[in-house]
Parts: C-alpha cells; structure tokens; sequence
C-alpha cells in the first residue's frame, strides 16, 4: 500500500499538468519515450513504458490520430508497427514538458537530496530484481495451476 500512495501522491503533481493539455499519463509517457529514445517499434513502445500491449495499441491509436506520432509498417516484416514522434508531438512535449519539470523540482524540494538519490538507487535495485525474478515466476506459478489441475491419487 505505501508503494501506491507513495504512486498517487506524486502523481498528484502531474495529473493536472496533463489533463489540462488533454493527455492522460500513459499517453504522456509514451510522447517523451518516443521524445527521448526516437524510432520504437510498438513493442518496445510498450515495455519501455511498462503498459501492456493492448492498452499500448489504444494509445497508439489516439496519438496518431491525433496526429502526435507518425507510425510506419516495417519494410521486413508487415506485422511490425514503428513509431516516432511527428513535429506536433515534439511541440506538446515542449510546451508541457517545462511544467512537468517544475513539478518534479516541487517533488524534489520536499525531499533531502541524500534521501531522493537513495530512494532513486532503491527502486532501481528493486525494479531489476523484480523483473530478473518475474520470469522464474510467472513458470512457478503457471506449474503450480498446472498441478492444481491435475487429478489428486487420493481424491
């Protein structure tokens, strides 16, 4: 629970920010990835920004609607979207990308420098372990609801 109120009070900062410029925070994490990192494919869109790719394939949608991302299919490979961001895009990212740094200044005020650098390390650290274990398990938990499927001898 700490982990999400900790979530909802900094987002508190930015939800504002983004609704007032008609983004939601996927759509805006999607804009500066693309802002940041260049040409994704929708794939790699999806992990970097950590949504899932159903979700991801919505959002893609309204941001090339509206005319935020410019998308392409893959000249080997058809099945392969790749996406960048268009010049409007990189303009929202400019006109909201000061106020979204503002209220990441407010968040760092509220914290000691010392304490904001450890909590950065800490979370790193945890996201990495996180993501090396979730492979073992996601299969230990798949085989256990494999397990429990199977017929018991004594049942």
């Amino acid at each position: 629970m700490l982990l999400l109120r900790a979530r909802e009070v900094a987002m508190s900062h930015f939800r504002p920010i983004l609704q007032a410029n008609g983004l939601t925070e996927q759509q805006w994490r999607a804009l500066r990835a693309l802002d940041e990192l260049g040409e994704l494919t929708a794939a790699g869109l999806a992990t970097e920004c950590a949504i899932l790719a159903p979700s991801m394939t919505r959002i893609i949608r309204r941001l090339v609607g509206d005319g935020y991302v410019l998308s392409r299919r893959a000249r080997n490979d058809q099945r392969e979207l790749r996406l960048r961001i268009s010049a409007r895009g990189k303009r929202l990212v400019g006109q909201v990308g000061p106020a979204i740094e503002s209220a990441y200044a407010e968040i760092r005020d509220l914290m000691q420098p010392a304490h904001l650098a450890t909590l950065h390390r800490e979370l790193q650290r945890f996201s990495e372990r996180a993501e090396r274990a979730g492979a073992g398990a996601e299969s230990r938990r798949a085989g256990t609801a494999t397990r429990r499927r199977a017929p018991s001898r004594h049942g």
